[in-house]
């Protein structure tokens, strides 16, 4: 079973403008409200991809429903305690002339420190060898940031294989505890290392250190609509961007966590082109929705791997 964590409930509302201006009156074309957060967006895709995600947490009473909604829909199973109050609201404006994405997301609320420490202790209890658990997206704002280093600890003592996609000292904590893969961006590994990093020899370099020093098993770092690169001790591959009608980016970093995870036991390169095809699936496809099967396949027959890129090709 895969668990995803969900602790900074969110409903995402996407706007969509013709060339949005900021600073002036802009008038929506088309608006929807999706059950948000990075849990969820993984575990509908995982549903997608054959997987059998289970999302465990807590929600809000005045509008927990929508999320709860959510999932029934995709007969995904949860488990989660209610709070009086409202989730956060993520506003995505995005420009259909441009194909640019503005984001507003708000910080959520607190959330007790017992309830934060029981949620824990449950995914602990529940989650079982062989078992993934995916740690992921922004903490509550009075969480310790070493909220996903401890689970960590406690889930690899149980031999579960944690997926961790995060930023901040959150990130840079949780990633110190050795989780089997981790998913920045390139910013965030930037962040993670202290330096910049220009080329894909660069990248490799700054993956292969985090393997060797902190013992997780995989690096795998996106650079948006110019690919992903995959590393782990013994090899790397590179996955090149595809040209595309982009619908939607919010979601697809979530996305491309389920599509390794739906491969978790192949290759590299299975994995990274199974990621980079849900990614992409989810791209084309408007708000937060997920990939459907039929797009899943059809991309994963589009992309294109090198398993021995170039050292030397500047990615940013």
């Amino acid at each position: 079973m895969q668990y995803c964590l969900y602790i900074n409930p969110t409903i995402d509302k996407t706007v969509e403008v013709s060339g949005f201006v900021p600073g002036e009156t802009n008038r929506a074309q088309e608006v929807r409200l999706d059950a948000g957060g990075k849990a969820i967006n993984v575990a509908r895709v995982l549903k997608v991809l054959g997987g059998d995600p289970k999302v465990t947490g807590l929600v809000f009473r005045n509008d927990g429903d929508v999320i709860k909604n959510a999932l029934e829909e995709h007969s995904i199973f949860f488990d989660f305690h209610e709070r009086e109050g409202s989730a956060r609201s993520n506003l995505k404006i995005v420009d259909t002339t441009s194909g640019q994405v503005t984001e507003i997301n708000e910080p959520g609320h607190e959330v007790p420190d017992e309830l934060l420490g029981r949620i824990a202790d449950e995914l602990v209890n529940i989650a079982f060898q062989g078992d993934a658990a995916v740690l992921s997206g922004r903490l509550p704002v009075n969480a310790p940031s070493d909220y996903y280093a401890r689970l960590i600890g406690s889930l690899k003592e149980k031999q579960v294989r944690v997926y961790l996609d995060a930023s901040g000292d959150a990130f840079r904590e949780a990633v110190a505890k050795g989780p089997y893969l981790i998913k920045p961006n390139l910013s965030e590994l930037e962040e993670l290392t202290d330096r910049p990093l220009r080329t894909i020899g660069d990248v490799t370099a700054a993956a292969r250190e985090i393997i060797s020093r902190n013992g997780v098993k995989y690096v795998i770092v996106t650079f948006g609509s110019k690919g992903a690169l995959a590393v782990n001790a013994e090899a790397s591959a590179f996955a090149e961007g595809l040209d595309l009608k982009v619908g939607s980016t919010v979601g697809a970093g979530d996305a491309f966590v389920a599509g390794l995870i739906a491969r978790e036991d192949a290759s590299l390169v299975d994995m990274l082109k199974s990621g980079t095809a849900a990614a992409v699936g989810s791209v084309v496809l408007k708000g937060t929705q997920p990939c459907t099967p039929e797009l899943y396949q059809e991309y994963l027959t589009k992309i294109v791997i090198d398993e021995g890129p170039d050292e030397t090709v500047i990615i940013c």
